[in-house]
């Protein structure tokens, strides 16, 4: 959602005041007038536009899928089910490419949200021992892939109460890893 210029040279301020000098901050605040959104990019580090609510929808169901699946294989080996490693390794979430525009920014977008400890077991695939999250490597359309079939698994259930209505059996996580190409 945008706001208007002026609601948002209000809003910056209670930002900007407390860190800098006065003479600094006057300087910064000159330059949000709605004539000088050219100088935006030297005020803030990121003036990137706003995130579009599906782009947004869909990290969340990312998150979602890769939680249902996550859980679904801590639940099949409770109960003495083999899940072959490669296969769990091959759907769990590895992050997005830092080099792709749309990527980089549903990563931003996925680690904030992680941060804010809505899917904390995927805090792990955005340490630094996984490069924060970056994939080197282009990820998303076998993402969106894997979550195409994922959505036909669950329409095609009947309804269920409880935790058993979202996990997947291990045919059905063979299933999301054929789709996935």
């Amino acid at each position: 959602m945008s706001c208007h210029p002026s609601t948002l040279t209000r809003r910056l301020r209670t930002v900007l005041a407390p860190r800098v000098t006065p003479r600094t901050n006057a300087s910064k605040l000159r330059s949000l007038r709605p004539a000088d959104v050219g100088e935006y990019p030297e005020v803030f580090i990121s003036t990137d536009p706003e995130l579009p609510a599906e782009e947004s929808a869909l990290a969340m169901d990312l998150l979602d899928m890769f939680r249902v699946i996550a859980f679904s294989i801590r639940q099949l080996r409770g109960a003495q089910i083999e899940v072959d490693p490669e296969l769990e390794r091959r759907l769990a979430f590895a992050g997005l490419d830092l080099q792709r525009t749309r990527e980089a920014r549903l990563l931003q977008y996925i680690r904030h949200l992680v941060s804010e400890d809505r899917w904390p077991e995927l805090l792990p695939a955005l340490d630094a021992d996984n490069d924060y999250g970056n994939s080197h490597s282009m990820k998303l359309p076998s993402y969106q892939r894997l979550l195409t079939e994922y959505e036909a698994i669950r329409a095609e259930r009947r309804p269920q109460l409880g935790l058993d209505g979202y996990l997947l059996s291990l045919g059905e996580l063979q299933r999301l890893d054929a789709a996935q190409g």
